[in-house]
């Protein structure tokens, strides 16, 4: 599954057949995963109640039990890990499955790390296709890859102001620069290119910016 969701097999100019192809099959892995993960919360809840129980038994039998309440205890750690490993791979199949019903072409290789996810995140910002759909998926990345969304937002709120949607456009390059930490001079210059490089603009709701 992880070979047929790579990016071998996703490029970039990825046909949307592949695409479909491959968000059916991000189907099948969400599935699995999520079936795997609740029987690892089965296992892990059966093994507490296993331990649970071993601390209740007599005290006369605390010597002979405390390897067997070791090796109890390894056990739940390991499987808390597995279950946890399995929480992050279900994150990144169902984000990669919203990308994939976007008609995005991305790979499990695209969301793998911070450094992957944000060259996929610059990608879809100069990527010509639906703003709004585009900026919430790049969104959807930033909640789970944690990656900086300052461009995001800056990106955003360019495209609003093409749209001549003004008041829009402020309330994101408002959360932009508040998310900044450098000297904000050239993000606001670029504003003004992008304003007075337009069409013929209403002031007074520019002013409203």
């Amino acid at each position: 599954m992880k070979n047929v969701l790579s990016s071998q097999q996703l490029p970039e100019n990825a046909s949307m057949e592949i695409i479909g192809r491959a968000y059916h099959a991000t189907e099948t892995l969400v599935q699995g995963l999520l079936y795997a993960k609740s029987l690892l919360r089965k296992i892990v809840g059966g093994n507490d109640l296993s331990s649970n129980s071993e601390r209740s038994r007599d005290i006369d039998d605390a010597s002979s039990d405390a390897g067997s309440s070791s090796v109890g205890s390894q056990s739940t750690d390991e499987l808390s890990e597995v279950l946890s490993q399995a929480d992050i791979w279900l994150g990144r199949a169902e984000l990669l499955q919203s990308l994939l019903g976007s008609g995005i072409a991305a790979s499990l290789d695209d969301i793998a790390d911070k450094e992957s996810s944000a060259r996929l995140r610059d990608r879809l910002i100069v990527d010509e296709r639906n703003d709004y759909l585009k900026h919430v998926m790049l969104m959807d990345m930033w909640d789970f890859c944690q990656i900086d969304v300052v461009p995001v937002w800056n990106a955003w709120g360019h495209a609003l102001i093409r749209m001549e949607h003004y008041a829009q456009a402020r309330v994101k390059f408002k959360q932009a620069l508040q998310l900044y930490k450098a000297d904000p001079a050239p993000v606001i210059l670029e504003i003004i290119n992008t304003i007075e490089g337009g069409p013929p603009v209403d002031v007074s709701a520019v002013r409203s910016m």
